[in-house]
């Protein structure tokens, strides 16, 4: 079953499976998890399992609600993203059978665990949300005939080519030229009119 483990300063405080529903978290004593906290709002956030997918939301707290250090409104989780609620941190962990299924065009698979490794979130379509571990030395995305790239593994770290498409890959909303580009930390790429974030933590 998918679960949330919060933690404060480092410290792991609890651990909340995450059944089919919704729960609430703040700091008020009626959500389901209490997070007694003047940085928590009294209702927060909250998360919904709806077949396996896990979505959070803002409730319109003070000091918002981020998603590996993106403030967001209402996102999809992938296994291993972090949240942050005020002073906390919470972990997802979503076990391979619970998630949605990848997106055909990414050809890459989830090991059991991707936080050892760079990994993609993919940000649109069906599979929105899916988290994608770079375990292999060369993962190609998009589609063929349309536009496809490799994320090649290098001793200095990981570099976006074009493969098949020229001018339909992007990086931050750029165009990709013909030269291999060096990825970093949240780095937004769009292929084949799907969007990933890469992620390295």
């Amino acid at each position: 079953m998918a679960e949330l483990t919060f933690s404060l300063r480092g410290e792991l405080i609890q651990r909340v499976e995450l059944p089919p529903g919704r729960i609430t978290i703040g700091r008020r004593s009626d959500n389901d998890v209490v997070l007694p906290d003047p940085t928590v709002s009294g209702r927060h956030a909250a998360v919904e399992n709806a077949d396996g997918r896990i979505v959070v939301e803002d409730l319109g707290s003070t000091n918002g609600t981020l998603v590996c250090r993106r403030k967001m409104h209402k996102q999809a989780l992938a296994d291993g993203d972090s949240l942050s609620i005020g002073k906390y941190t919470a972990t997802c962990r979503i076990p391979a059978s619970a998630g949605p299924a990848a997106d055909p065009g990414v050809a890459a698979t989830e090991p059991s665990d991707s936080a050892a490794v760079p990994r993609l979130r993919v940000l649109t379509g069906a599979a929105a949300g899916r988290g994608l571990a770079l375990v292999n030395d060369v993962t190609t995305l998009g589609k063929r005939g349309v536009s496809v790239a490799a994320i090649t593994r290098t001793e200095h770290g990981y570099t976006l080519a074009q493969v098949e498409g020229a001018g339909t890959l992007k990086v931050n909303h750029v165009v990709l030229g013909p030269a291999p580009v060096r990825l970093h930390d949240q780095d937004e790429i769009e292929i084949a009119a799907t969007r990933l974030l890469y992620l390295e933590s």
